[in-house]
């Protein structure tokens, strides 16, 4: 035969599976049964053992490798030196004390284990987690108790640390799991010894029942004034959730609908003319259109809808009609972008200034500016300076309106007053921006020496808006006054900064323009 062939028996040991030598498995047996033999109590020897062999699993996967997968003699030898041999931890019920104490140095001049983090629900009131600590940290505790209601008081993120750590750490269930808890040795005797030390502390179950009983009342008691709070606070939250959505679906029916908006508004123009003068393209306008009014209908049923489970105690049902309306919502949001990309490409291009330059021959004295009337574009300044935005666009049959070209006055070189007209424009090339800058129609007219400007300009009615702009700039000669009249802001004026000119006097002194107070 072959000498070195040793025959090996599979066992399991603690719900692991082992291969052990026929040699080792008789020392191994030999040895477990000596132990059991030592306790009386059939409850008590089941325990003790069942954490006994959890240990000795834990030594002998220690052993075992890629290299080697099969526990010898020598591993049983060597676990039984750490473990204690059976006649080492024998001792009478008289002497049991003294023997726990004279332990317990021996553990701590020797081989004390690291320490491991568990929940300890033996001593716990809540979960364990503080006890756990506490043991873990060699302290009270109370201390972790304490920060953790500091915690809670200071904003709530004690609640939300102690639900982390009871769910991160786990429960010490076996009295091995509970010596390694307070970083103690883990043998035969600290096993034993663990196992009778809470066989006394049951002695004091009943005083230890009654302060866990009035803690969890008060604990009880602030779980429900918190979540009567938090009822409360739901039902406010749909009551908003609810008002404010109700609020925004009729704001977006009046914007979309173009009768209601003119009932309650002084709107010209509706969204979709707005649109329809931005997108060349009817397809275009039609998915902006529409795409607008799903990314703004979706949240805002989800405000009213979600405001009425709450307000009303509703369950959160419809999941697949949700995942239907997110999906519909996320489409309309691929669909703007898209149509808005190809609009950003109408404005890639600019015109440059177009220059239409006049000289005027006035009569002698003050130069007047004022504002042309009109019927179109009444009193663009309004509400002590506030711009009414729904008015700066009409639509005709022959073209578009625009409100607000800008005027600045600024000193002349020479000894003629100079009016210029500069057009700017935009467009997907520079020849087309040119294009929608020279369509850009702007009147006024002169008489005497008073200059009358429009408050707005026009584009023909098939052209669409590409950044059209006007800007007047108007010269003034030295020595001559400018009087600004009424309603002059409407054309967005600036002289030297200054753009409250209605009612006010300049002059050109020295190449300065400086306002004459009167």
């Amino acid at each position: 035969k072959y000498k070195n062939m040793k025959k090996t028996i599979t066992v399991h040991i603690a719900n692991f599976i082992f291969n052990i030598e026929e040699e080792a498995y008789q020392t191994l047996q030999v040895y477990l049964q000596s132990i059991s033999a030592q306790f009386s109590i059939e409850e008590e020897r089941i325990e003790i053992m069942h954490d006994i062999e959890s240990r000795i699993a834990e030594l002998f996967k220690e052993k075992l490798s890629a290299q080697k997968e099969v526990i010898v003699e020598g591993d049983v030898v060597a676990m039984i030196e750490i473990m204690g041999a059976p006649e080492e931890y024998v001792v009478e019920e008289e002497s049991y004390t003294e023997y726990q104490n004279e332990s317990s140095q021996k553990q701590g001049r020797s081989n004390q284990r690291e320490r491991q983090i568990y929940r300890d629900t033996e001593h716990a009131i809540l979960g364990g987690v503080c006890s756990g600590l506490a043991a873990y940290f060699g302290i009270d505790p109370i201390a972790f108790r304490i920060l953790f209601i500091v915690f809670t008081l200071m904003g709530g993120s004690g609640i939300l640390i102690y639900l982390i750590l009871y769910f991160a750490i786990p429960e010490a269930k076996t009295i091995a799991e509970k010596l390694r808890m307070k970083g103690e040795k883990i043998d035969v005797s600290s096993i034993k010894n663990q196992f009778d030390k809470v066989k006394n502390e049951l002695g004091d179950e009943t005083n230890q029942k009654k302060v866990k009983q009035g803690f969890n009342k008060l604990t009880q008691g602030l779980v429900t004034l918190f979540t009567g709070f938090i009822k409360v606070f739901s039902k406010f939250t749909g009551f908003i959730f609810l008002i404010g959505g109700i609020v925004g679906l009729i704001v977006v029916v009046i914007l979309f609908n173009e009768d209601l908006l003119s009932l309650i508004s002084e709107q010209s123009i509706s969204l979709s003319d707005l649109l329809r003068l931005l997108f060349e393209s009817e397809t275009h306008h039609i998915l902006a259109y529409y795409s607008l009014i799903v990314l703004l209908l979706m949240p805002i049923s989800y405000f009213v809808i979600r405001g009425v489970q709450l307000l009303f105690g509703l369950k959160n049902k419809f999941g697949s009609v949700k995942i239907a309306a997110l999906t519909l919502w996320i489409i309309s949001i691929c669909m703007l972008f898209l149509v808005g990309v190809y609009l950003a490409k109408n404005f890639d291009e600019s015109s440059g200034n177009i220059v239409d330059s006049r000289y005027l021959m006035v009569e002698e004295g003050a130069l007047f500016v004022e504002l042309e009337s009109n019927d179109l574009f009444p009193n663009l300044i309004r509400n002590d300076g506030d711009v009414i935005l729904n008015e700066m666009v009409r639509l005709t049959d022959s073209a578009t309106l625009l409100a607000f070209p800008r005027l600045v006055v600024e000193p002349s070189e020479t000894d003629s007053i100079e009016l210029k007209i500069i057009k700017r424009a935009r467009g997907s090339k520079e020849q087309f921006a040119v294009e929608n800058a020279n369509e850009i129609g702007y009147n006024y007219h002169i008489d005497g020496n008073k200059i009358y400007l429009s408050n707005y300009f026009t584009i023909p009615q098939d052209t669409k808006f590409r950044g059209q702009n006007i800007k007047v700039v108007l010269k003034i000669p030295e020595g001559m006054e400018l009087d600004f009249g009424d309603n002059i802001e409407d054309l967005m004026c600036s002289v030297r900064g200054e753009h409250d000119l209605n009612h006010t006097t300049w002059v050109n002194r020295k190449g300065r323009m400086i306002n004459i107070i009167e």
